[in-house]
């Protein structure tokens, strides 16, 4: 990880790394199906109600929003046709864009359906890699904090991809904003991720920044490989597992834990566990 190189490399390969590590510990086999048969499940009722029951009054609908009148004379087909070929093309399109934000619609809720099991399966994780699990206990107060933090991470993560939209209507800005966009998510992706063994640290969001922004090569090659699972339909949400056990170990190999000792790392009035007291996990 001493050249930037080499620390994309080492995001990269923490996917396989962790694909191995699975492989090799089918105790967690049970913990890494779970989410996925919820999921699949989850899926397949999605696609049951929107083909059984959206897809026919929405195209009904779209075909008369988008209607072409028929020809009164033979030569108007001349114009006619063409008309109605880029109608049915639109009207596919608004179909396809329709079923694309309700399939990310369902990637965002499967993961929140998935994420008690995806948690323990972070724990098991990080107790065979380290032996015990930190945690840092957290109160009433805590649970405020916590979500105080949830909701500067949104909007953080709102601006940001409102900015990117924005450089994308100015002229000439289109390819920046898909590259912007590219990055700014490859970056960013590594905190779902991640996320488990931070939460379980009460790290903050702005050091949770600091900590991206300090392994900002390793964090865009992880990203950049979770990001191309989001391009084959199902495989994303098949990978969960695997990307919460290559998020888990790669946290723990880079332990943003240790940067923040003695810093307060969470809300007031917690302290972190560590190795030699009981965990209760």
């Amino acid at each position: 990880m001493s050249t930037p190189i080499g620390a994309l490399y080492s995001g990269v390969r923490a996917v396989a790394s962790a694909a191995a590590f699975l492989r090799g510990e089918r105790r967690l086999w049970g913990l890494c199906i779970a989410p996925i048969l919820t999921t699949s499940l989850l899926f397949a009722l999605t696609i049951v109600a929107f083909f059984g029951l959206a897809f026919d009054p929405l195209y009904g609908w779209l075909e008369g929003a988008i209607r072409v009148a028929d020809p009164q004379a033979w030569w108007e087909w001349l114009w006619v046709a063409p008309l109605r070929g880029v109608a049915w093309l639109l009207r596919a399109g608004i179909v396809v864009v329709f079923f694309g934000l309700l399939y990310l619609l369902f990637v965002a809720l499967g993961g929140v359906v998935a994420a008690p099991f995806l948690d323990l399966l972070s724990r098991r994780v990080e107790e065979i890699e380290s032996r015990c699990v930190l945690e840092v206990p957290v109160g009433f107060r805590g649970v405020l904090w916590s979500m105080g933090q949830e909701l500067r991470r949104a909007s953080f993560l709102l601006l940001g991809g409102l900015a990117i939209v924005v450089l994308g209507w100015i002229p000439g800005g289109q390819l920046p904003a898909v590259v912007a966009a590219g990055f700014f998510t490859a970056f960013f992706v590594p905190l779902e991720y991640t996320g488990f063994v931070l939460d379980r640290r009460a790290l903050s969001f702005r050091q949770r920044r600091s900590w991206l922004w300090r392994h900002r090569f390793v964090m865009l090659g992880f990203g950049a490989t979770a990001m191309a699972t989001f391009l084959v339909p199902v495989v994303n949400f098949l990978c969960l597992p695997l990307l919460v056990t290559a998020g888990t170990r790669l946290a723990l190999e880079l332990d943003p834990g240790s940067s923040h000792r003695g810093s307060s790392p969470g809300p007031p009035g917690t302290r972190a566990l560590n190795s030699s007291e009981p965990t209760g996990g």
